[in-house]
């Protein structure tokens, strides 16, 4: 009984089963399965050359995703938690580590200085008035590098008494002042 086979041109060519036909309007040879069904699917069309069905639902077929994608996504969100995780931990761990280190920064710079102005007061037979006569050329100087090392860590002005009333008048007083009240100083226990 014949069957009728759809080219793959889109014609519908009657093939009697297990047998061959010739498409009227392509040319091409069709061939009929051997043992197909009344009522199962045509074959594929237009040169479709899957192995599904051409009637089936184009939301069943094959979509092409995996295990892979998903993989992916999961790494990356990984990647991006974790970053994140990092900066507020390590910006909590530089807020605590930062004001010990901000302390002994400012302890040396109170005794680079202390020493500055030891060399200021040998050079010219007193001691500075303020810190910014280290910076003065014609005082024999400069005694420090630049501005830039007068300023605390915390960015304000060491403080200077030249008369070192703290150290007992033996060199003038240097300090910094914390945010949080601490003292850093030159003199016995200051700090």
């Amino acid at each position: 009984m014949p069957r009728s086979i759809t080219c793959k041109c889109g014609e519908d060519v009657p093939v009697n089963d297990g047998g061959r036909a010739t498409c009227r309007a392509c040319g091409a040879v069709v061939e009929a399965p051997t043992g197909v069904q009344e009522g199962e699917p045509k074959l594929p069309r237009r040169g479709d050359d899957r192995s599904e069905p051409a009637d089936r639902p184009k939301s069943i077929k094959k979509s092409g995703g995996g295990a892979w994608p998903v993989a992916i996504v999961v790494v990356v969100i990984g990647v991006l938690a974790l970053v994140l995780l990092l900066s507020c931990l390590g910006a909590a761990f530089f807020r605590i580590a930062r004001g010990p280190a901000r302390d002994d920064v400012a302890g040396t710079q109170v005794r680079m200085l202390t020493m500055a102005c030891s060399a200021y007061e040998m050079k010219n037979g007193q001691r500075p008035q303020n810190l910014e006569q280290l910076l003065a050329r014609e005082d024999g100087g400069p005694f420090v590098e630049g501005r830039d090392e007068l300023f605390d860590p915390w960015g304000q002005f060491y403080k200077y008494d030249a008369g070192g009333a703290r150290n007992n008048g033996v060199q003038p007083d240097i300090w910094a002042q914390a945010p949080d009240g601490r003292i850093i100083g030159n003199w016995p226990g200051g700090r």
